[in-house]
């Protein structure tokens, strides 16, 4: 009985160790079938995909992607950041400019009417001293 056991783990042993080399065998084949496919099949690939398909990609990539990004993110850019930008120049400079434009009513409506009081003031004194030593 013992005899067979050790007859039975002797065979799975062998067959471990042939499986082992025939797995080895399969991976150094393999191995090499795929060096020289990678080898072969590799600059082929890259050649017709990167020639035909990066190109056509691009341009559809670049033509549909890009012109829709571009139309959205101007339309976008345009109408929120032009209309903030018109806002608050507009407001500003409307501001500034009214308030100037009040001020210089009012400073030009003082002035000039303070300039006409004094400029008949003394219009008047000099007549009225022109009537009294004459």
């Amino acid at each position: 009985m013992v005899k067979g056991k050790e007859s039975i783990v002797m065979v799975l042993m062998g067959l471990q160790s042939i499986s082992y080399e025939v797995f080895s065998c399969l991976a150094k084949c393999t191995g090499l079938a795929l060096a020289h496919t990678l080898s072969t099949y590799l600059p082929i690939y890259l050649s017709i995909h990167l020639s035909i398909y990066l190109p056509i990609y691009l341009s559809f990539y670049l033509s549909i992607h890009l012109s829709i990004y571009l139309s959205i993110y101007t339309s976008i850019y345009l109408s929120i950041h032009l209309s903030i930008y018109l806002l608050i120049y507009l407001s500003t400079y409307l501001s500034i400019y009214l308030s100037i434009s009040i001020y210089l009513s009012i400073y030009l409506s003082i002035y000039l009417s303070i300039y006409y009081f004094s400029i008949s003031l003394s219009l008047s004194l000099s007549l009225s001293y022109k009537l009294i030593f004459i």
